[in-house]
């Protein structure tokens, strides 16, 4: 009764997109497609709706976003569910109807009357996730470091969180969607457990909400951006291309020549003048442009007109 009237239609369509453990994608544009086509009206704010008065819950998994519908497993029975495989074990209860969202209960036969037969349990291999998923969530476990685990679904994230913040109030509050987000942005498992610490260790500030949380792993996000921009500036820096080593030949030749002739500028590289200390260039160039120009003054001694440098003087 509360809900406006596209919402309360928009409930009866998720009962129909939803696989039978409640989960369906958070797509806004095609769930409009798929049920509202002819309608002018945005899902997204109806979503929003939907989730600010209990009848979905959107949660993250696998880098997209899903929703569950609160209860659809109590009135969802089928002999052969079709599973997501991605349902979060703190969203189970929400699900089934059968407690609160943050009772972590089990069930050995799924949903439905009978026990689902081996090898279906996600519904026959169907559905968004499925065995590949859960063996990707083992794998990610076995590889963790100590300490702080490699984060593959949201319940292993809010039982993560949960470890960092002790008897505090926030250790009860069920979503924690909030900052598991954050991962989305960028944030690493290092930030959120840096944030975390820096929250709990101020002695006036004890959140009842995850999201009080989400400026503090923020915060230390940002710091490790910058740590990480100061302690790597060569990173930032232009490499310069490959020098051609018969270009290079080539300009110390006409360098060596220039200094022979005394045509020496300012503003020329020393390590390309001869008898300079920081002179690199090879003794063969140095004495190639020695020779060709006193071959110069020895064509120049025989009468021939006097050769004059760049700037109109005449030469020696």
């Amino acid at each position: 009764m509360t809900a406006s009237p596209h919402a309360r239609i928009l409930v009866m369509g998720l009962w129909c997109e939803a696989l039978d453990d409640g989960v369906f994608e958070w797509k806004p544009l095609t769930l409009k497609v798929r049920l509202m086509p002819a309608d002018s009206i945005e899902i997204e704010p109806l979503l929003d709706e939907l989730e600010r008065l209990n009848f979905v819950r959107r949660f993250q998994a696998k880098g997209k976003a899903f929703g569950v519908i609160r209860n659809f497993q109590k009135f969802q029975r089928p002999k052969k569910p079709r599973h997501s495989g991605l349902l979060p074990n703190e969203l189970a209860p929400y699900a089934r109807g059968d407690g609160p969202a943050d009772e972590q209960e089990g069930e050995e036969f799924g949903t439905g009357g009978e026990p689902v037969p081996p090898g279906e349990e996600d519904g026959g291999g169907g559905g968004i996730g499925g065995k590949e998923e859960a063996e990707a969530r083992a794998s990610a476990r076995e590889a963790a470091p100590p300490g702080r685990p490699t984060i593959t679904d949201t319940a292993e994230f809010a039982a993560w969180i949960r470890t960092l913040v002790g008897q505090e109030p926030v250790l009860f509050a069920q979503d924690t969607h909030a900052l598991a987000r954050l991962l989305d942005e960028g944030c690493t498992l290092a930030d959120v457990e840096a944030g975390i610490a820096a929250a709990m260790a101020k002695p006036d500030f004890r959140p009842r909400q995850w999201s009080q949380l989400v400026g503090w792993v923020r915060g230390a996000a940002k710091d490790r951006l910058e740590a990480e921009a100061k302690a790597a500036p060569a990173a930032r820096t232009v490499a310069k291309p490959p020098v051609d080593p018969e270009l290079d030949r080539r300009n110390r030749l006409a360098k060596a020549t220039a200094h022979f002739r005394d045509e020496w500028r300012q503003g020329w590289p020393e390590d390309m003048r001869p008898g300079h200390p920081s002179c690199t260039t090879a003794a063969d160039v140095i004495e190639e442009a020695r020779l060709a120009v006193g071959r110069e003054a020895a064509v120049y001694a025989n009468g021939l007109p006097a050769r004059r440098d760049r700037n109109g003087r005449e030469a020696a």
